[in-house]
């Protein structure tokens, strides 16, 4: 009988094993900036494309544009699919995603590959079409295939549905508690793109319903001083998305994790600390976030604040069940948001700061010394010039792009002057036009559609002026970025008060490949009021007509 007793137990045992393994769930992969090759030309032959990440499960499928791809499973970290030569015939951009089979799985987040001629140059057409937003972001939130825009401003939530031409459709607006960050996620599994957004003290996740408007799920008051960071990942690998959320208490700065329960709410689970905050210095705002050692586990690196209050950056390495520990800090003047990308080719993850620096990693959770980059918020890491190396867009009012050699130096940079005003937060990116060439958003509502057509500045102030009097004229620059020549149509000013303004230019019938002309305006009112036009430039090509902005203002002589 004992016998007996001992085989039903190792039976038990044996089932219990066995159900354990069945039900350990597949993570919710994510993609890392480094897909191989960056981009192609169009009318490319098939060819393979390396994804890398964290989380791949041996059933792993990549996406391209929604639509699975024959994929072969290299690693946990790794994986080939195919790409057909009919997938490349056109300039486009695909969005490449990676989805897990159940158990928990789930599909990753995008990341772009663009499908486009090769520049050496950057040009860009520039509207705000979210006036005064100071928080953005982006993602196709009613599976249409065309990129969208989140944007809180004074008004709240808006959602600006895109019509895959660059331009959008009138603002959604929805309930709920966003004033600084929104980040983009499928909290609860159901195919549709959800928000997570931060005020200044809270954190508030929308279940999106898939048609631009959102339904509050989760709320939760963190910190006693205030919330300044947020993102999301699957860091315990069980198929649903979690939380980073930092954020500071008088003295100590933290950040918590919050594990995902799939259905669109989330418990505490730990906190670490990166600092003391008396006032001065930085706090924790976005994490890189990436497997930097290599062990199949994502990591974190934060903006840190020593007693010194000079800034550092704080290496967190992950483990199981969604844990991490502090591996080391490196030394970085007031660093505040942080990307992750492979930026020198070499199959590391790569650290971009805000503060002027590229890291390059060592593969060990380590990394080398400063290699110095254009300041900026980084709205994301793409190859925008077809060249097959990764770039950085940065964008905060403005934006600019710096183009990279491939061995994790930048040495072009194209800068483009939009609005002013300093934001606590990056933009992003995406094809808003379907073009092939990536576009910009940033905070303060401006949009950056990539062009061969430069025209700047995006907007002449002439002040007040009395009738009858003329100003002195203001000059737009207009530049042929591209590689032949540019057909002029037109130009002329139209709108409220058109006929108080005057252009002259000599940028003739066309534009040589690499050349600029001048546009002089000025403002002569010929009666009081306030007058609002637009300088409008036409030309054969991508984002024609391009405009810039007129105001000014008229008093009648006193008698």
């Amino acid at each position: 009988m004992a016998c007996v007793f001992k085989t039903i137990a190792r039976i038990t045992v044996l089932l219990l094993i066995c159900r354990g393994a069945n039900a350990q769930n597949n993570a919710v992969p994510f993609l890392n900036q480094s897909l191989l090759p960056a981009s192609v030309a169009p009318g490319s032959k098939s060819f393979p494309l390396i994804v890398t990440g964290t989380g791949f499960a041996h059933a792993a499928v990549v996406k391209w544009n929604g639509a699975p791809l024959s994929t072969k499973f290299v690693s946990s970290s790794r994986l080939k699919a195919a790409i057909s030569a009919a997938e490349v015939s056109a300039a486009k951009t695909a969005s490449i995603t990676v989805t897990n089979p159940a158990p928990g799985g789930g599909t990753s987040n995008v990341v772009f590959f663009p499908v486009t001629e090769s520049s050496s140059a950057i040009g860009m057409a520039i509207s705000q079409p979210f006036p005064d937003a100071y928080a953005v972001a982006v993602g196709d939130f009613n599976n249409d295939g065309n990129q969208d825009v989140a944007w809180v401003s004074t008004s709240g939530l808006n959602l600006s549905l895109g019509d895959g031409n660059g331009g959008f459709q009138a603002p959604i607006p929805s309930e709920g508690a966003c004033e600084l960050q929104i980040v983009t996620g499928d909290f609860n599994g159901d195919g549709k793109l959800d928000l997570a957004c931060l005020t200044f003290g809270t954190c508030t996740v929308l279940l999106g319903n898939g048609d631009g408007t959102f339904t509050q799920s989760f709320y939760v008051d963190p910190f006693d001083g205030g919330a300044s960071g947020l993102a999301t990942a699957d860091f315990n690998q069980d198929g649903h998305l979690d939380l980073y959320i930092a954020g500071w208490e008088t003295g100590p700065m933290f950040f918590d994790i919050y594990l995902g329960n799939g259905d669109g709410t989330f418990n505490y689970a730990s906190e670490y600390l990166t600092g003391e905050y008396d006032g001065y210095g930085v706090t924790a705002q976005n994490p890189a976030i990436g497997d930097f050692n290599r062990d199949g586990y994502l990591d974190l690196v934060v903006a840190g604040n020593p007693s010194d209050n000079e800034g550092t950056i704080e290496i967190f390495l992950g483990g199981p069940n969604g844990q991490f520990s502090e591996s080391g800090t490196i030394s970085a003047f007031d660093p505040v948001n942080l990307a992750a990308a492979d930026v020198n080719n070499d199959g590391k993850l790569d650290l971009v700061t805000d503060s002027g620096c590229a890291f390059l990693g060592n593969g060990n959770g380590t990394f080398g010394l400063c290699i110095a980059i254009s300041y900026g918020e980084v709205a994301g890491i793409a190859d925008f010039n077809g060249d097959g190396e990764l770039d950085i867009a940065e964008g905060n009012g403005s934006a600019s792009v710096s183009l990279g050699a491939g061995n994790g130096t930048f040495p072009s940079s194209f800068s483009f002057v939009a609005g002013s005003g300093s934001f606590l937060y990056p933009g992003g990116i995406a094809d808003f036009n379907n073009d092939g060439e990536l576009d910009i958003v940033v905070p303060g509502g401006y949009v950056f559609i990539q062009t061969t057509v430069d025209l700047e500045p995006v907007s002449m102030a002439f002040g007040t002026l009395t009738v009858g009097t003329t100003s002195a004229p203001q000059k737009a620059t207009l530049t042929n970025v591209g590689s032949s020549s540019l057909a002029i149509k037109g130009m002329g000013i139209a709108g409220t008060g058109a006929k108080n303004f005057s252009e002259k230019n000599d940028c003739g019938a066309s534009l040589a490949a690499g050349s600029s002309c001048t546009i002089s305006v000025t403002f002569a009112p010929l009666s009081g009021g306030s007058f609002t036009p637009s300088l409008t430039v036409s030309y054969e090509g991508t984002a024609s007509p391009q405009r810039v902005s007129l105001s000014g203002k008229a008093e009648k002589p006193s008698i």
